[in-house]
């Protein structure tokens, strides 16, 4: 009786834990791998649309230039850590890009929340103004994405007020033409594909896009306008896998993964009490 009591003893306990402790517990499990992020690993099951944009920025070669519509500061929770491992692939491969924004916000972004995230090593040999600019923000959304595809000097002046025609890196960027790969983040799949796509067919669009666009964007990925993506933090703990930069996007991953885990065990506790309550009932 003495050992049927303290086992029902012990049951009760557990199904009368305080609430709070369980909501520290979680509240722990999301902040420990954003904190720690190379403490918890969860294993990356790689998609193809993830793997075909980094495969087409694998194919650029020396002397080729990127034209990237980074508007990640409206969803920065969610583009922000993606943008940031793009820009960083592309310092360290050396690839020239000039930035782009047709949301306010984008050039905040660039300078407060990425530049100064890049490892120095990779920022080696890739002064501004040579091998990367900013333009800034460009007024209009799709009105501005038409009039900058057919005349990139309709900006005037980059971020920093400088003019473009005295920019190194914009003499032969006269328009959307000489560009060999346009990378755009948190911007309309239609938009980009009405005003660039539409434009030169032949140059290649990889996009990253934020949950709610998915089901907008995604039909552009699968005709073939759109050659890769990068879909929302799922795709980018993805992409930072693959260039091997684990960062915001592998961390919140981890912790949607360690909070699950944890649920997922509460609940298989609750049914094994369960089912010892009712085993101990029959007899």
């Amino acid at each position: 009786m003495t050992q049927v009591k303290e086992k029902k003893d012990i049951l009760r306990r557990i199904e009368d834990i305080d609430r709070r402790i369980i909501y520290a517990i979680i509240i722990f499990l999301i902040i420990l791998p954003i904190l720690m992020p190379q403490l918890i690993k969860v294993p990356i099951a790689i998609t193809k649309s993830t793997t075909d944009f980094y495969a087409e920025i694998q194919k650029l070669k020396p002397g080729d230039t990127v034209l990237y519509i980074m508007d990640a500061s409206k969803i920065y929770d969610e583009q922000g850590p993606i943008a940031l491992a793009c820009l960083k692939l592309l310092f360290k491969m050396k690839i020239s890009f000039v930035l782009v924004h047709f949301a306010v916000g984008g050039p905040v972004y660039t300078f407060t929340m990425a530049i100064p995230r890049i490892p120095k090593s990779y920022m080696a040999d890739m002064p501004y103004g040579e091998r990367w600019v900013d333009l800034g923000y460009v007024a209009g959304v799709e009105t501005g994405m038409a009039a900058f595809s057919r005349n990139t000097y309709m900006v005037v002046k980059d971020y920093y007020g400088t003019p473009v025609e005295q920019i190194p890196i914009m003499k032969n960027l006269k328009s959307y033409n000489d560009f060999q790969l346009l990378i755009f983040s948190n911007v309309e799949a239609p938009h980009v594909s009405r005003q660039f796509w539409s434009v030169n067919r032949d140059i290649p669009i990889i996009g990253i896009w934020h949950a709610a666009r998915i089901p907008v964007s995604a039909p552009f990925y699968s005709s073939g306008q759109i050659k890769g993506a990068v879909q929302s933090t799922t795709g980018g703990a993805e992409f930072e896998a693959l260039i091997g930069e684990p960062g915001l996007s592998t961390a919140y991953m981890s912790a949607v993964a360690t909070t699950n885990y944890f649920v997922l065990g509460l609940v298989v506790l609750g049914n094994l009490i369960l089912l010892i309550r009712k085993l101990g009932g029959k007899k």
